[in-house]
């Protein structure tokens, strides 16, 4: 404000400024600005910006006047003051994932090695430690400032749908628990079992029910009022098939995770209760051993 009332002191300039150059996310400037005198000693100014770092950008004006009063010869009275305006804006798909252009498979070693953008998540991360990535337990292999790399072998491949994600796809993320933590829900191990489809979407105005296809030999795994992980969400399971179950899903489930964006048809992983995988088989290798028993008895009895 100082120099905006200048009696013939006009100004007005574009400039771009980006940081670190050679970097993709490097921090990028735009600005638009100029000031102009007005009468009586008066002037008015401003400059118009935009500025992008990462999945934030930040666009805003701000305004500004001066005064300039002469005292005499030699001195001048200058006053003036500004004003900002500036609206955020958070790129939440940029935040919650990214893999790299040049993800592949190599068929030969069966590896998928995905790089995962993890913006505020990486704290006291460390190579070797496990994350949840659409409910899948993988460790991390290298991890260059926000994102982190990962190796998926053939057989994670094979049972999940991490082998169809594709660049820009976003994936649900979660650190493991630490002994200190609070358990809030069921305890999901990040192994997962198969894949299903999503075979019906009903949407409601407070909620999201869903309904899965899977093979019938995996749906003796579940009852109702059980626990069910799709894509490491754990969720309560409300009614059972022959080869389909229900979930019902509430708005803050919806907004900190991935699943509001699936279509019907689309694949989920699914990790299933592990203490009822234990009890179903352990019947299983009882029952044959039992029947054997009961005919021997029934053969022997007069």
């Amino acid at each position: 404000p100082a120099v905006v009332g200048l009696k013939g002191h006009t100004q007005i300039g574009l400039s771009f400024r980006r940081q670190w150059s050679g970097i993709d996310e490097a921090p990028v400037t735009q600005t638009l600005w100029g000031h102009a005198p007005l009468r009586g000693g008066f002037g008015v100014g401003g400059v118009l910006y935009n500025d992008v770092s990462g999945p934030t950008r930040r666009t805003g004006f701000n305004p500004v006047f001066g005064y300039q009063m002469r005292l005499n010869r030699k001195y001048m009275l200058s006053f003036g003051g500004g004003a900002s305006l500036t609206q955020y804006f958070l790129d939440r798909n940029q935040m919650q994932t990214e893999l790299p252009n040049d993800i592949a498979v190599d068929e030969n070693s069966g590896i998928r090695r995905p790089k995962i953008d993890l913006i505020g998540l990486t704290e006291n991360l460390q190579n070797g430690a496990s994350v949840s990535v659409n409910g899948v337990c993988l460790t991390v292999v290298a991890i260059e400032k926000e994102h982190v790399h990962f190796d998926v072998i053939r057989e994670t491949l094979n049972r999940s749908n991490l082998d169809v994600l594709k660049t820009g796809d976003p994936v649900n993320i979660e650190r493991s628990l630490k002994l200190e933590d609070e358990i809030g829900g069921h305890q999901v191990s990040g192994h997962v079992d198969t894949t299903g489809k999503i075979s019906e979407i009903l949407k409601s105005e407070n909620n999201l029910d869903l309904k899965i296809s899977c093979a019938s030999e995996w749906t003796r795994f579940l009852v109702p009022k059980g626990w069910i992980a799709l894509d490491g969400i754990s969720l309560t399971v409300v009614d059972v098939g022959a080869d389909w179950f229900t979930v019902s899903l509430i708005p803050e489930t919806l907004k900190r995770t991935i699943i509001s964006s699936k279509n019907e048809g689309d694949p989920i992983n699914l990790e299933f209760d592990q203490n009822t995988k234990i009890i179903v088989k352990t019947l299983d290798s009882m029952l044959p051993e039992i029947e054997k028993r009961l005919r021997k008895s029934l053969i022997q009895d007069p």
